[in-house]
C-alpha cells in the first residue's frame, strides 16, 4: 500500500514538472501593441517577429529567435555581424547590434528585407478606427496586438493609390505598447511654363508659372524639378524615372538640358548641366526619362538637391482653341525604401502637376453698310514683334493669298492659335465695287490662373479704340467683331441723264445769245 502510495506521489509530482516545461516561457507575460498612425486606409502593414525574450527593467532578457526568422535570415543576419561559427546565437546577433545608431539598424532592416526567404510567419496590422495606446487619445492606424516582448521589424508592404506617405519599415523594442509615425519624407517635382507678350516693349519671358498662351508655332519653354528627399544619404542606390505627358497640342523638341545639384539664390538654375535626347515615346505623348542610379554619378548629390530639366514644345495647328486649353502634366517615379534596396525595392510616384498652355482665335464678319455679308475680300494679319510688325497669315478667296493658319467661309474669316498681344489687320483685296477699310490695329488681352494646380482661362478680351466692338467666348477662345466696307460714290458717267442736263443747259445758252445778237441788230438800224 505504501509502495502505491509513493507511486502515486512519484506520478502527480512528474506530471505537474511536465506541464511546468511544456507551458511556454511567456505565458504569464504580459502582451503588448505595435501600432502605426496612419488615418488613411488601405495599406498594407507586417509585423515580424525577430527576438523573443524576457522583460527585465525596460531591456530584453534572456533573447532568443523570435518566430519569424528562418535558417536563411539567421545565416544572413551571422554573415553581416561576423558571427563566428562556434558562438551563432541568437543572444550574439543581439550583442552586435548593442548600441548601434539608427544607420545600424537601418541595416539590419535592409538584411533581413533583400535575403530571400530570410522572413516568415508575418503579423498582420489591420486597419482600425480607434486604436489606444496607454491614456493617450484613440487614433485611427494599423495594429497588432497581443505580441510578447521582444525585437519586432515592422514593414510597409503597399501604399493605396494617392497615398500620400511613402514606405516605411521599423526596428521596434517591444517592452511596452508602441505607436509609430509613418514616414512622410520623399521628393517633390513640379512642372512650370514661361509666359511672353512678344507686342511689350521689352518682350521678356515672366517668372516660372502654372500657365501661358501663345501662337500657334510657337515654342513654349518648359521647366521640369525634383528636389530629392531629406533621407537621400540614406539610400545606396537610387532610381528616379521622370515622366510627362504632353497634349496632341504640344510637340516636344527632343532636346533638353539637364541640371543636377543645389539652386543658386534666385532659384532658376543648378549646376552641372549636360544636354540630353529623348530617343523616343513610349506612349504617344507620354515620354519618359531614367535615371538609373543617382548615386553612380559624377555629381555628388544629396538631400534637397535639385535634378532641374529645360525644354521647349512647339504648339501645332492640333491646339485646343479656348478655356479647355492645352494641359500637359509631369509626375516622378523613385525609389522608396532604403531599407529595400533603391533599384529593386519598392517605388513610389509623385502626384501629377499640370500645366496649361492657351491659345485664341479671332472672328471676322465681311458685311456691307445695310449688314448684309459681303463676300471677295482678302486680309493679312499681323503682330508686333519687338516693334516690327510680321506677318502672321493671309485668308481669303484669291490664290495669291492661300491660308496658313485659319478658315475663311464666305464673308466669314477667322484667324486661329492667336496669342495676347497687339495685331494689325490689313484688306488686301476690296470687293468690287466697295471703299478699301483702314487698317485695324487691336489688341487681345487674357488672364489666366499663373498658380494653380488646375489652371483655368479667367477672362479674354479684345480692343482697337472706337473702330469697332470685339464680344468675346472664353469658352471658344474667340473674339468676334463686324468689318463694315461702304459701298463707292456714283459720279456721272457718259450718256447717262447727267450729260442730257448738260445738253439742255448749252442749247439754252445758244439760244439766249441768239436772242442778244438779234436785238443788238435792231437796234443798230
Amino acid at each position: 500500500m505504501k509502495q502505491i502510495k509513493n507511486f502515486i506521489s512519484a506520478l502527480i509530482s512528474f506530471l505537474v514538472i511536465a506541464m511546468m516545461f511544456s507551458t511556454p516561457a511567456y505565458a504569464e507575460d504580459p502582451t503588448y501593441t505595435i501600432a502605426v498612425r496612419n488615418e488613411t486606409s488601405g495599406y498594407t502593414y507586417e509585423a515580424y517577429q525577430l527576438f523573443s525574450g524576457t522583460y527585465a527593467s525596460d531591456k530584453l532578457a534572456d533573447i532568443t529567435w523570435g518566430s519569424s526568422i528562418t535558417e536563411e535570415g539567421k545565416t544572413a543576419l551571422f554573415t553581416k555581424y561576423n558571427i563566428p561559427a562556434n558562438n551563432r546565437t541568437a543572444e550574439a546577433v543581439a550583442e552586435a547590434l548593442d548600441g548601434e545608431t539608427e544607420a545600424g539598424i537601418r541595416e539590419l532592416a535592409k538584411v533581413l528585407n533583400t535575403t530571400t526567404g530570410a522572413l516568415s510567419n508575418a503579423i498582420s496590422m489591420p486597419y482600425s478606427e480607434s486604436i489606444v495606446i496607454g491614456s493617450a487619445a484613440a487614433f485611427k492606424g494599423y495594429a497588432a496586438s497581443g505580441l510578447h516582448a521582444g525585437y519586432y521589424l515592422v514593414v510597409n508592404k503597399s501604399i493605396p493609390a494617392g497615398g500620400d506617405n511613402v514606405y516605411s519599415d521599423y526596428i521596434v523594442q517591444l517592452v511596452k505598447d508602441v505607436a509609430v509615425e509613418p514616414k512622410s519624407d520623399k521628393p517633390s517635382s513640379l512642372k512650370k511654363v514661361k509666359d511672353k507678350n512678344d507686342s511689350d516693349t521689352n518682350s521678356q519671358y515672366s517668372a516660372l508659372q502654372d500657365s501661358a498662351d501663345y501662337n500657334i508655332g510657337d515654342k513654349v519653354p518648359f521647366t521640369l524639378t525634383a528636389t530629392l528627399p531629406a533621407d537621400f544619404d540614406k539610400y545606396d542606390q537610387y532610381y528616379l524615372k521622370i515622366e510627362d505627358d504632353m497634349s496632341k497640342g504640344l510637340t516636344l523638341d527632343k532636346t533638353f538640358k539637364i541640371f543636377y545639384g543645389a539652386e543658386d539664390t534666385t532659384g532658376d538654375t543648378v549646376s552641372p548641366s549636360v544636354s540630353q535626347e529623348l530617343s523616343s515615346f513610349p506612349d504617344g505623348s507620354l515620354y519618359s526619362y531614367t535615371i538609373p542610379d543617382l548615386k553612380d554619378m559624377e555629381q555628388v548629390l544629396t538631400g534637397g538637391d535639385v535634378i532641374r530639366i529645360e525644354y521647349t514644345a512647339t504648339l501645332t495647328s492640333d491646339a485646343v482653341i479656348g478655356s479647355a486649353g492645352n494641359p500637359n502634366k509631369y509626375r516622378i517615379e523613385f525609389s522608396n525604401n532604403p531599407n529595400q534596396g533603391g533599384l529593386n525595392g519598392p517605388k513610389g510616384t509623385t502626384p501629377w502637376d499640370e500645366n496649361v498652355v492657351f491659345t485664341y482665335k479671332t472672328i471676322f464678319n465681311k458685311i456691307d453698310n445695310e449688314n448684309n455679308p459681303l463676300t471677295g475680300a482678302d486680309f493679312k494679319l499681323e503682330k508686333l514683334v519687338g516693334g516690327t510688325y510680321t506677318d502672321v497669315t493671309t485668308l481669303g478667296t484669291s490664290s495669291n493669298h492661300p491660308t496658313k493658319t485659319g478658315s475663311t467661309s464666305g464673308s466669314t474669316f477667322t484667324f486661329s492659335g492667336l496669342a495676347d498681344g497687339q495685331y494689325r489687320l490689313t484688306e488686301i483685296t476690296t470687293p468690287a465695287g466697295y471703299n478699301t477699310i483702314s487698317p485695324i490695329v487691336f489688341t487681345i488681352s487674357a488672364q489666366h490662373d499663373t498658380a494653380s494646380d488646375h489652371p483655368t482661362l479667367i477672362s479674354l478680351s479684345g480692343t482697337d479704340g472706337d473702330s469697332f466692338t470685339m464680344s468675346a467666348d472664353e469658352t471658344a477662345g474667340s473674339l468676334s467683331a463686324n468689318i463694315v466696307n461702304k459701298a463707292g460714290i456714283a459720279l456721272p458717267s457718259t450718256g447717262g441723264t447727267g450729260t442730257a442736263l448738260f445738253r439742255i443747259a448749252g442749247v439754252a445758252v445758244v439760244i439766249l445769245a441768239g436772242f442778244f445778237f438779234v436785238s443788238s441788230g435792231r437796234k443798230k438800224h
